[in-house]
C-alpha cells in the first residue's frame, strides 16, 4: 500500500519536471521565432533585391534610350528598392548571428525540490502514527532538521555570491 507521502513526492517530482519542460518549451519557442523572423527578413530582402535589379535594368534601358528624361524616376525607385533590400538582408544576417540564449537552468525546480524534501522529512519525523519517540530522539530530530535547514540556507546564500 502506498503512503500519502510517496504520492505527494511523486506528484511533486512530476510538477517539477512539467515546470522545467515548460521552461524548455518557452526557450525553444523564442529561439524558433527568432530564426523565423530572420528567415522572413532574408526572403523579403532577396525579393526586394530582385525587384531592384528589375527596376534598375528598366531604368537603365530608358536612360540609355531617351537620354535623361523621366527615366530618372526609375533610377530613384530602383536605387531605393536596392537600398531597402540591402538593409533587410543585413538585418536578417545580424539576427542570425546573434548569440543563442543559454538553456534555462532548473533553479526554481531545485529549490522547490529542496523545500519538498525538507517538508516531507519533517512530516514523517513528526508523525506519531509510526513511532513513539522519546524526548532525546525528538531533540535529535529537531536538531537534524535545524542543521538541514541551515545547510540549505547557507548553500543558497553561497550560490548567490558565486552568481554575482
Amino acid at each position: 500500500m502506498k503512503s500519502a507521502d510517496d504520492s505527494i513526492r511523486r506528484g511533486g517530482v512530476s510538477a517539477l519536471l512539467q515546470s522545467y519542460a515548460a521552461d524548455l518549451r518557452g526557450w525553444a519557442a523564442r529561439l524558433a521565432s527568432g530564426y523565423a523572423i530572420a528567415l522572413v527578413l532574408l526572403i523579403a530582402g532577396a525579393v526586394l533585391m530582385f525587384a531592384a535589379v528589375a527596376v534598375g535594368i528598366g531604368a537603365l534601358f530608358h536612360v540609355i534610350e531617351l537620354r535623361y528624361g523621366t527615366n530618372t524616376a526609375y533610377a530613384v525607385i530602383g536605387g531605393g528598392l536596392f537600398v531597402l533590400g540591402a538593409i533587410l538582408i543585413l538585418a536578417g544576417v545580424a539576427a542570425l548571428r546573434r548569440r543563442i540564449p543559454p538553456l534555462p537552468r532548473p533553479h526554481r525546480q531545485a529549490e522547490a525540490a529542496k523545500r519538498m524534501v525538507v517538508g516531507s522529512a519533517a512530516v514523517r519525523a513528526l508523525s506519531t502514527d509510526r513511532i513513539k519517540a522519546d524526548p532525546v530522539t525528538q531533540l535529535l530530530i529537531g536538531a537534524a532538521a535545524a542543521v538541514l535547514f541551515g545547510w540549505i540556507v547557507a548553500s543558497r546564500v553561497q550560490g548567490r555570491r558565486v552568481q554575482r
